[in-house]
């Protein structure tokens, strides 16, 4: 007879599997933002003169900021901050207490205020590059 073995404790290993995981998982978003950043300022100065997307000083300053690393540790942030939440409910799993509800619900209010802020740090930054054509 073949029995499973439950996996009940939490190894190096799995954290560093779960925190490596949460790079790549926040790369996905923030690729989509910077094409929706894209598509809504060709939208936006599309009524204006005809000029190239690619040479417009305003979309060059917030394309630039956008693949900088201050914005991709921003959009990392969050999801950082939720799979060290997920390592540190594990390790209460496996030192005996419960974990539901009250350490995951802590974990997800984490995720959002973290989210939260790095959307109006992202903000405050744009808003704060040095270009005379952004507040135009």
């Amino acid at each position: 007879m073949i029995t499973a073995i439950l996996h009940t404790t939490t190894t190096l290993s799995d954290s560093l599997y779960l925190v490596g995981f949460s790079l790549p998982a926040a790369l996905i978003p923030h690729a989509i933002r910077g094409a929706f950043l894209h598509k809504n300022h060709q939208k936006r100065d599309s009524s204006r003169l005809p000029h190239n997307i690619l040479t417009d000083p305003a979309s060059l300053q917030i394309r630039r900021f956008h693949w900088s690393l201050a914005s991709v540790v921003l959009s990392w942030l969050p999801f950082l901050m939720m799979s060290l939440g997920y390592v540190g409910c594990s390790l209460l799993r496996d030192a005996g207490h419960q974990i539901f509800p009250w350490p995951l619900l802590a974990v997800s209010i984490l995720f959002a205020l973290t989210f939260g802020a790095s959307q109006y740090l992202r903000h405050r930054m744009i808003q704060n590059l040095p270009s005379d054509t952004l507040n135009k």
